[in-house]
């Protein structure tokens, strides 16, 4: 929008350039507006339609969330699940952070890095970020951002298991995770 504003917004006609309109072209006006009952997107007017896709990035807080459900991965009794938005509760803010070019999400809340916990699932009970917690994101086509992990020779995906809460590592599809910067 800021190349815009640099512009002159000015409709040309193509068969007389030197013709111009006062009106803005239709394709910056707004066709529809958008209303939503989602507390999350509520309380972060900056999650629109036309919102720019946040990258995860060494050195910034985000809430992971799947955009399907509007769930956020949240440590709870020291367990990573899928829930609802609780408010200022805590356990849902994700510090990324970097070591030797993998991701780290770091809960400030408790001191602990997320990670594997070699059972096909993750936890974050650990307090430090070696490979077990080490990350990558791999940006997915129809948007949003996939969790990868090393297991021995290939990246596993972060999934939601089938009890819609629980996460865990798969060679599938995985889930396209959005990143809310806070």
């Amino acid at each position: 929008m800021e190349k815009l504003n640099k512009l002159d917004l000015r409709d040309t006609d193509p068969i007389n350039p030197s013709a111009t309109s006062s009106t803005v072209g239709g394709d910056l006006t707004p066709t529809h507006s958008v209303t939503t009952s989602d507390p999350l997107i509520d309380q972060h007017r900056y999650l629109s339609p036309t919102r720019k896709e946040t990258v995860p990035w060494p050195g910034h807080t985000y809430i992971i969330r799947d955009p399907v459900s509007g769930r956020q991965i949240t440590l709870v009794r020291g367990e990573l699940s899928l829930e609802n938005h609780a408010g200022d509760q805590g356990g849902y803010h994700w510090i990324c952070v970097e070591k030797g070019g993998w991701l780290g999400f770091f809960d400030p809340v408790h001191g602990t890095y997320m990670g594997r916990d070699n059972r096909g699932g993750y936890m974050c009970k650990v307090k430090h970020h070696k490979g077990f917690e080490f990350f990558c994101a791999r940006r997915h086509p129809d948007g949003g951002y996939l969790l990868l992990t090393q297991h021995w020779d290939e990246l596993l995906k972060m999934d939601i298991g089938k009890d819609g809460h629980k996460l865990v590592e798969t060679s599938g599809e995985g889930t396209a995770w959005e990143f809310v910067k806070v």
